[in-house]
């Protein structure tokens, strides 16, 4: 998972600087982007670096302050300016190696946005939705999680019947709070991490659109005629050449 967190920063850097703007960070310490968790090992998911949230994010069409924790384009409240939008569902669960795994379909849409959808599956037990995604979104979001999930709170230990329900349910209360823009882009970002979000499409710079166009060729126009070739003028007094033949040939007559 550091291998693709590392490649949305290294895409990012690279269309800043094909767009001249160069990258902001540079002068800053290098980044150390942590391991998550496998399901193989075992090893427990780890969030990235608060250095790398900006980058990160504006890899999937999220727009942040580099310096703090807050949004430059905040998501479904940003006038005139397409976000994307983030959909999260429990399909079911399977029972495997003694454990039951929770399987999760993501998407995520980019209005207006010159790239495809995302959209993709992950599997999670329910004490690693708990301790690594649970635990962190009511730390984070504090006194207002009460009322973001009152009416959905999370699956009981266990995995007692309905468990599938209600963590269907919750998921389906934290997309609302992420398209609201009322989560940090550190919880989003943490969020997609831990959701294992595929790589997001490269946008077409627009200086391919030009190369494209020029390959192509300008579009055909219809063939100019060329204008009548104009007569030479014939000085005052004086008769086309035709007319005098026929004159002289009628007084040849004549005589």
């Amino acid at each position: 998972m550091a291998g693709r967190a590392g490649a949305v920063v290294g895409a990012h850097r690279r269309r800043s600087r094909a767009r001249g703007r160069g990258y902001d960070r540079t002068a800053r310490p290098p980044v150390y982007l942590s391991q998550q968790r496998s399901a193989a090992t075992g090893e427990r998911f780890q969030a990235l670096a608060p250095v790398a949230v900006c980058a990160f994010l504006e890899g999937y069409g999220y727009e942040t302050r580099s310096d703090t924790d807050m949004w430059l384009l905040r998501p479904g409240v940003a006038t005139g300016v397409s976000t994307p939008t983030l959909t999260m569902e429990v399909a079911g669960h399977e029972e495997r190696g003694g454990h039951t795994w929770y399987q999760l379909k993501t998407s995520l849409e980019f209005s207006g946005a010159a790239r495809a959808p995302l959209r993709w599956s992950s599997e999670r037990r329910l004490s690693s939705l708990r301790e690594e995604l649970h635990d962190r979104v009511k730390e984070v979001l504090g006194q207002n999680y009460t009322a973001h999930f009152l009416k959905t709170p999370f699956a009981l230990k266990g995995g007692l019947p309905g468990t599938t329900s209600r963590l269907n349910a919750w998921f389906g209360s934290l997309g609302k709070v992420v398209n609201k823009g009322e989560a940090p882009p550190s919880l989003v970002a943490l969020l997609l991490q831990f959701l294992e979000a595929p790589h997001p499409p490269e946008e077409i710079p627009e200086a391919d659109h030009e190369d494209e166009e020029q390959a192509d060729g300008p579009a055909s126009e219809p063939p100019v005629l060329a204008a009548p070739a104009e007569q030479a003028e014939v000085p005052q007094g004086a008769k086309p050449t035709e007319e005098s033949e026929l004159e002289e040939i009628e007084l040849s007559l004549s005589e």
